[in-house]
């Protein structure tokens, strides 16, 4: 239970997944009930990108790709843009297999390996679960009527944060 409780906090330690599930959470809240459609490709994705890594591609560096996620996920936030349902699941899919695929840990033992990256995705689900879930919750029991400009300004720092990290991970990479 260890490896299941040290994977929990995997998100928390890559910045570009941690931004990105952060936007997932804003767009899915910003957009409910029609952002559980995003939500579900998520959790689904979550499981096929760690499938990925642990039985077939390994080795990619997703940095990048997950930081042009949190900053497509957070514009679409600031910008509180209207998508369909297919939009949103295919949205909330690609973000899942991203943050899956980065969440299934480094070759050991099969049952230490396999308890790590459940953790590891359980985490990034209650993360977008709880970030997402507590915005929906004040903005039920408190009624602020400037808490959709709040999510939208957080949205755009979100953009900012992720354009910022980008750019360092470009250059690291250049």
């Amino acid at each position: 239970m260890q490896g299941f409780y040290w994977g929990m906090l995997h998100p928390f330690s890559s910045g570009p997944q941690l931004l990105m599930l952060i936007a997932m959470s804003l767009l899915i809240q910003q957009r409910l009930p029609e952002g559980e459609a995003a939500f579900t490709g998520l959790w689904i994705g979550c499981i096929l990108g760690a499938v990925f890594a642990g039985f077939g591609i390994a080795g990619l560096d997703l940095d990048l790709p997950l930081t042009l996620a949190a900053v497509i996920a957070g514009l679409l936030v600031a910008g509180a843009l209207k998508l369909g349902g297919a939009a949103l699941w295919a949205a909330g899919g690609i973000a899942g297999l991203l943050s899956g695929y980065v969440s299934w840990p480094d070759p050991g033992p099969a049952s230490d390996m396999f308890f790590s990256g459940l953790g590891a995705i359980t985490g990034s689900i209650l993360l977008v679960i709880l970030a997402g879930g507590g915005i929906e919750l004040l903005r039920q029991k408190a009624g602020w009527p400037w808490l959709a400009v709040a999510v939208r300004v957080a949205g755009s720092w979100a953009v900012a944060i992720s354009v910022l990290l980008g750019a360092l991970l470009y250059r690291n990479s250049a």
